[in-house]
This record gives C-alpha cells, structure tokens and sequence, in this order.
C-alpha cells in the first residue's frame, strides 16, 4: 500500500472521528481510496500524530507517520509490481452469516461500502447493514452467540417482489435506490429508504434478466438477458438500446455486465466462454478475449478500481485476472473444490484487489451467504 493511500485513509477516519460522514465519503470517492476499517486506527490517530503532547516529541509526528507506512507496506497484492517475497497470506474470521430459503446468487456492495444487497433463487432480496455486522461478530466472540440476539440485526430490509428467481442487484451512485433483475424479465427498482418492501418502478423485457449495472453518473444501466444481445437503459426515460453492430454482440446468454469505476468502458462475460469490452458511447466492442476460461462459461466479471484489471468467475472453478493494456491473463486462482466459482464481488473504491475489510461469499449450490473480515 503507498504512502499517499495511508495518508488518505487517516485523514478520512479523522473526518469520520470529528463526525464529518459526508466529507469523508467525498474524499474516500475523490481519492478512490476504500474508507478505513475501525481496526486499522485508533482514533484521532491523525490529530494524535500531528500535534505531540510535549515539545520534546517535536519530529515525533513525522516519525510516526513514517513508521506507519513502513508497517502497511506490502499488505496488499500490486499487479503492476513484480513481488518477489514470500507468499502473501490473509486470515480469514466469519463476521455474519445470512441464509435464503434457496441459492443465494449474489451479493453486491453499495458504493460506500456500508450496505450489501444479497439475491436468491427464492426471489428475496436481503439488505445487510455492514456495520452492523461487525457489532454482532463483536457481540458473539465477547459473550456467545446469545447476547448478540440482543443487537439490532444486520438485515435491515427483505424485499420479495420478483416472482422468479433474483440473478443480480446493483447500488445507485448516489441515490438510495437498489435495482434488481430476474429471471422473470424484469428490472425493479427499490427505495431503500423507506420500509416499503415493493418496487417503485418496473422496466419489462422479452428475456430472461441475468445481469445488470449503472454507470457511474446513475443516468444508465447496462444489462444482460438470456438474449445475446447487450441492453442499454436510460434511467430518465428507461428507453432501451441495442447496438446495430452483429459482430459486436455475443453469441449466447450475457451472463454478467459490469462498468470500470469512471465509466469509460463497460465488460461483458458470456455463456459463450468470451469476455467483451465495450465503449458506452458508441456500444462498440473495443476488446475481446476468447476462451477466457479455457472454453467454460463466464459466470461473473469485476474491474479493478484504476480499469486495468479485470477479474472473472467461471465454470472452470477458477476465479482469473486478466491485465487489459495487454489483453493477457496475469493471475489464476486455483479451484480449491471442485465446484465452479459463480461470483467474484469487490468492495467499492478497492484499487489493488487486497486487502478488504469485508469479502462477500455467495455460492451457487449454498443458501448460505457468508461476510467475511480479513484480520
């Protein structure tokens, strides 16, 4: 992690400290820098190491700033930089675990990182309040799981208004509105906050949804169906468009459709086996990669925060990371069971791929939806 990623992060967890919620997000979002868990910093770290208590600690500021990013080096994994030291490794605890009453299908954080939006083959769709969790993780490792019953639970709202099962969901930018896409061709749009549990709008389709996104300003959102054509909507006027270009489009089902953080191209994976970029402007192809999973169906594909990355979930069981300025893949994780990886998901703002305070779990055969702290 460099220097200047640490000095953000202390000086929004000051502005988190001195109760200043709304600058601090604009700069986590400016400075594309996740926002610090509570663990990474005492607080008033920044005022506590900038002011010294006695002028003898002159100097001593400065010091502890450069011990600081001296012991946060080489926490994360760079792609960009050859690492030649030991293998990076994580632990891993169990923060909270949701269920639904079939295959959770997936799970999606908002931008700020303080919700995850969970769908299922159900129907249902769970809004899971991501500091609420770490309280009940607190709760349960301090008394047992008894007194964590005591707290307010994490799920904070239960929407069932598709009549099919729920492939995706996708945070607004800056609206309180979730959407979501089902197998029974529909895009419904959820206020979250209110308490109500039914959509306020619908957007119909001939296909079955599988995958869906807004573009960073939130005027657009790019979809998948079964169709192998890409859909466009307009959110002022949700009229869909479809590029005229046959040699653009896939050639099977569009499983997931994803937008790099500053909206200049958008990715695509299909059932096909290819992942696809466009220009969102002209709904062009502008990148191709064949075979991506050695010929298995692409299930999931997510962008690195700077748009030079992109990582995909395949049938192959191998979650794989692809370098885009050269078209090449860089990293495969290896399947550790032999079931196929069906969702990769990244907490926003999240600029080397590691390390995250939050990593979501969902599984295609499980019910079970897991969160998970790095420690």
């Amino acid at each position: 992690m460099d220097s200047h990623t640490v000095l953000y992060q202390l000086i929004i967890r000051q502005l988190q400290d001195d109760g200043f919620h709304q600058a601090a997000h604009a700069v986590s979002s400016s400075a594309m820098v996740i926002p610090p868990s509570k663990e990474m910093f005492e607080r008033n770290h920044l005022a506590n190491m900038l002011m010294p208590s006695a002028k003898n600690k002159k100097g001593a500021g400065a010091s502890s700033v450069g011990a600081l990013l001296s012991a946060q080096e080489d926490v994360s994994l760079d792609l960009d930089e050859e690492y030649e030291g030991p293998p990076l490794t994580s632990t891993y605890s169990t923060a909270f675990i949701t269920t639904h009453k079939n295959e959770c299908r997936v799970a999606r954080f908002s931008q700020d990182g303080q919700l995850v939006a969970t769908a299922s083959g159900d129907s249902s769709i769970k809004l899971i309040d991501v500091a609420r969790t770490k309280l009940y993780a607190s709760a349960v490792e301090g008394h047992g799981h008894g007194h964590g019953s005591n707290l307010p639970r994490p799920v904070v709202r239960t929407y069932y208004d598709h009549t099919d099962a729920v492939n995706d969901v996708a945070f607004h930018p800056t609206a309180e509105v979730l959407v979501s896409c089902a197998r029974d061709a529909s895009i419904k749009c959820y206020d979250y906050s209110d308490s109500s549990k039914r959509a306020f709008r619908f957007i119909p389709d001939s296909h079955s949804m599988r995958s869906l996104d807004f573009h960073p300003s939130g005027d657009f959102i790019v979809a998948g169906t079964d169709h192998s054509m890409i859909r466009l909507f307009d959110v002022a006027t949700f009229t869909a468009y479809v590029s005229p270009h046959v040699s653009d489009h896939h050639y099977a089902s569009v499983n997931s459709v994803r937008y790099a953080r500053d909206g200049s191209h958008f990715a695509s994976g299909s059932m096909d086996g290819t992942i696809r970029i466009y220009d969102p402007v002209t709904h062009r192809c502008v990148q191709y990669i064949p075979n991506a999973h050695v010929g298995s169906e692409v299930f999931s594909v997510e962008y690195s925060t700077n748009a030079n990355y992109i990582v995909s979930a395949g049938e192959d069981g191998c979650a794989r990371v692809f370098d885009l300025r050269m078209g090449t893949q860089v990293k495969c994780f290896g399947r550790a069971e032999q079931n196929s990886v069906r969702f990769v998901s990244l907490p926003p703002l999240f600029l080397s791929l590691l390390p995250c305070s939050v990593l979501l779990a969902p599984c295609l055969l499980s019910c079970v939806l897991s969160l998970f702290r790095l420690v």
